[in-house]
């Protein structure tokens, strides 16, 4: 049998110093009697000792107690017709408003109303003292007096001037006849002798010298009457002129009267005309009337929503602590930029349907328009429980107890709010405030 070769000292080390290079990974394969035992007792210690850890906390832990809502508010969620609406701002202005100034300057002889009174077109509401206009009235009425004067006079002399040329042409017109006469004479003479050539022409141009001197009359005549006939036009412009100056002053004295020019309310009265002593200049102000029974309310709405409006469209408008239907009685044609910046805004006036009542300009309102509707929308009344809850979720009344409910929310009205998601119609909605116990899942229902 073949021996194994004998392995020097060397080589004994080599393999020596070779196993104890080897992995230590390698020695992991080997199991030791015993062990999966151990392994299966430390499990079953560690879950006996959660197991107690697990009850004393069941029995030792500080234990929630139930939340008993004593009284509260509850709604069924109601299936109807959502109208989704926008408010804005807008302000009364009177349709019809006037300022009464004074006629002419002067002093305020009396204030016949006070703020408040309802005038009617026409009535007395002040009278002013114009003592310069009054002067004046006197002074053309004088004036007109002395012009009618002298009218009066100018037609005189015209007439005797008349009388006088008339008389004139008289005796130009018998000299005319005599130098006819006698150069008739002179011609018979010369037939027979007796009167020679220089007498024949001197009796001639005695002829012609009377009938030139009568057209010189008629000339003169003619011219005179041409300018007396523009000197009355004159007499007559200037007498009507001083007439027309008169009777305006008279229009202006009677205007001192001052008179309401429209119907409506007083709604101020000037200090300068409730002070005595006060030289009220032409068109000082004296007071305020507005025709407060036709109010229009003047707002901007948000370009976005011109598209869904337009003229007759209901608006319900908040005034004064009332609640009245109007109407969009005129939209804008033009977009601008709000005073308060943002999106563009347009112009509308709305018509106010206020029967007998009245509204003093300048008074603020709400104004509430419908610009979209919703059929079949799911709704809740308006509640507290839209802040407290800060629309996250609400409370269904389930019997006795109620349990928080995650929910969507969509259009929120004035009246109504919208859920999208998490209920059905006809669940019972606590819709009462949720402070006091938002953090809890549900809670039981007690008293009413």
């Amino acid at each position: 049998m073949e021996q194994p070769p004998v392995q020097s000292g060397s080589d004994r080390e080599r393999q020596i110093l070779q196993k104890r290079t080897e992995p230590i990974v390698a020695s992991a394969r080997v199991r030791r009697s015993g062990s999966r035992r151990q392994a299966m007792i430390a499990l079953f210690t560690v879950a006996v000792i959660g197991a107690v850890i697990a009850v004393a906390w069941f029995w030792l832990a500080p234990r929630e107690e139930s939340f008993t809502l004593g009284s509260y508010t509850a709604s069924p969620v109601a299936l109807q017709t959502l109208r989704s609406t926008v408010e804005i701002a807008g302000i009364v202005v009177a349709r019809r408003r006037a300022s009464v100034t004074s006629p002419e300057q002067g002093f305020v002889e009396r204030i016949a109303v006070a703020e408040g009174d309802w005038v009617s077109a026409g009535q007395t509401v002040a009278s002013i003292d114009a003592p310069t206009l009054r002067d004046s009235l006197v002074a053309n009425q004088r004036s007109l007096e002395r012009s009618l004067r002298e009218f009066d006079r100018f037609l005189l002399q015209h007439e005797f001037s008349l009388r006088s040329a008339a008389r004139q042409r008289s005796m130009l017109e018998l000299e005319i006849a005599d130098a006819i006469a006698h150069r008739r004479e002179v011609e018979e003479l010369a037939a027979v002798d007796l009167a020679t050539a220089a007498d024949r022409e001197a009796a001639r141009r005695r002829v012609e010298n009377a009938q030139a001197s009568l057209g010189d009359h008629d000339a003169t005549r003619d011219e005179t009457l041409a300018l007396h006939e523009l000197s009355r036009r004159n007499y007559e412009d200037d007498i009507a002129a001083t007439r027309q100056t008169i009777a305006d002053l008279e229009l202006r004295l009677a205007a001192t009267r001052v008179t309401a020019p429209i119907s409506g309310r007083v709604i101020s009265i000037a200090s300068a005309a409730l002070t005595p002593g006060v030289v009220l200049q032409q068109y000082g102000q004296l007071l305020e009337i507005a025709d407060t029974r036709n109010p229009l309310v003047q707002s901007q709405i948000e370009q976005q929503y011109v598209g869904l409006i337009g003229t007759g469209h209901p608006v319900a408008v908040e005034i004064t602590g009332s609640r009245i239907a109007g109407q969009i009685e005129r939209i804008g044609l033009t977009a601008a930029t709000a005073a308060a910046g943002g999106m563009p805004v347009v112009d509308i006036d709305v018509a106010l349907a206020v029967g007998d009542g009245e509204f003093l300009p300048g008074s603020t309102t709400v104004l509430e328009l419908v610009v979209g509707e919703v059929a079949d929308a799911m709704v809740l009344p308006r509640g507290p429980f839209l802040t407290s809850g800060n629309r996250q979720f609400v409370y269904r009344v389930d019997g006795t107890t109620a349990t928080r409910i995650a929910v969507t929310y969509g259009a929120v009205t004035n009246d109504y709010v919208q859920i999208l998601t998490g209920v059905r119609p006809g669940d019972r909605i606590i819709t009462s405030s949720y402070a006091g116990f938002l953090d809890r899942e549900s809670i039981t229902l007690g008293g009413s």
